[in-house]
């Protein structure tokens, strides 16, 4: 979501190197110590910062505003990269808006609102940014309760191509504002969200690991779970998964009851189910299970996800198990101990 950020950038380099080189070297006397150059270990740290290989480009130079003015400036020659913006500040009625920079990181956003005992409705995984999170739609902690992250902003700051500043919202320019919901950064570098935060303290949540003896209870619970009465306060994502290097299957359910300090009896039937190799349920907050996702994610490894949405009905989960589990023996034979892993995975809606 960040890389793509820089698409541009690459294109023109391949394609015009000379123009876009004289642009580094334009915004360097424009914006000095803080145009990076390829050599210079802030540059690979930041390009090294994005989970999958695949997100990974080489840009001729990454530029690091701290304004939506500097965007503007930046934008009118060439793209840039925006963790620079990560300014925040609560307002509003009880702390009920959140200004944030879009170049900020969720874990610092949950930190930021814990002591104030509220949240937004953010990334599951500590370390994802700001902007390609909430213009990509957001699936969270609190969706079941809240919606999408993008359906919790109320106004987007945003750069247009020809570095106009504009405020995008239901009332102004809410045409390019609904477009953003979902729209990633194809009709304009976005440089501060106004989020909608709610009330919330701590909650009960964490992750549970089951050996593939469990995979036909597992299948069954979620079925349960879906066709029985709806509770905005669950969340869970079920996982699948075969690991190449052991050739082992296991799956996860990561599960999170968002009702301050509470269990509940209707995701029993996940943490009920036996035999379990790791169960880290417990009451904390948003940052510290956002932190624990974090490290169970794959870094440095190239990465694809394809998503579907169907009608759940008994019988059609096992089947998407019974396709997926057949897969894993054709990858082995075109990429032999190379592949990381083969997941499928349930989510509600």
């Amino acid at each position: 979501m960040r890389a793509s950020i820089l698409t541009s950038l690459i294109s023109l380099a391949l394609l015009f190197p000379s123009f876009v080189f004289g642009t580094c070297a334009e915004l360097s006397s424009l914006f000095p110590g803080r145009v990076l150059l390829p050599g210079n270990s802030t540059y690979a740290a930041s390009v090294s910062s994005y989970f999958f290989l695949n997100e990974r480009q080489a840009p001729a130079c990454i530029v690091t505003p701290t304004s939506a003015n500097e965007v503007a400036e930046i934008v009118k020659s060439i793209n840039s990269h925006l963790r620079g913006l990560n300014h925040m500040e609560t307002y509003g009625k009880d702390n009920g808006i959140l200004s944030v920079g879009t170049g900020a990181l969720w874990i610092d956003v949950y930190k930021f609102l814990s002591p104030l005992k509220r949240v937004a409705v953010g990334s599951r995984v500590a370390s994802v940014g700001i902007g390609g999170f909430v213009t990509g739609g957001g699936i969270s902690f609190f969706s079941p309760q809240h919606g999408f992250a993008c359906d919790n902003v109320r106004n987007m700051q945003v750069v247009l191509a020809n570095g106009t500043i504009i405020n995008a919202n239901a009332t102004s320019h809410s045409l390019l504002f609904r477009a953003l919901k979902g729209g990633q950064n194809n009709f304009g570098i976005v440089t501060r969200f106004d989020l909608v935060t709610h009330p919330q303290h701590k909650y009960w949540g964490g992750a549970i690991q089951y050996p593939e003896s469990a995979d036909a209870t597992q299948l069954s619970a979620f079925t349960a779970f879906k066709e029985g009465p709806y509770d905005p306060f669950s969340e869970i994502e079920q996982t699948f998964v075969y690991v190449g290097l052991q050739k082992v299957f296991s799956s996860t359910n990561n599960l999170f009851y968002t009702k301050d300090g509470v269990n509940t009896s209707n995701l029993r039937q996940f943490t009920d189910i036996q035999p379990q190799i790791v169960n880290t349920a417990r009451i904390s907050e948003s940052s510290d299970f956002a932190a624990e996702l974090e490290a169970f994610q794959p870094m440095n490894q190239f990465a694809t996800y394809s998503t579907i949405s169907f009608p759940i009905s008994g019988g059609v989960l096992s089947k998407v198990h019974s396709l997926w589990r057949i897969y894993p023996s054709t990858a082995s034979h075109e990429c032999p101990a190379k592949f990381a892993a083969i997941c499928t995975e349930f989510q509600p809606t």
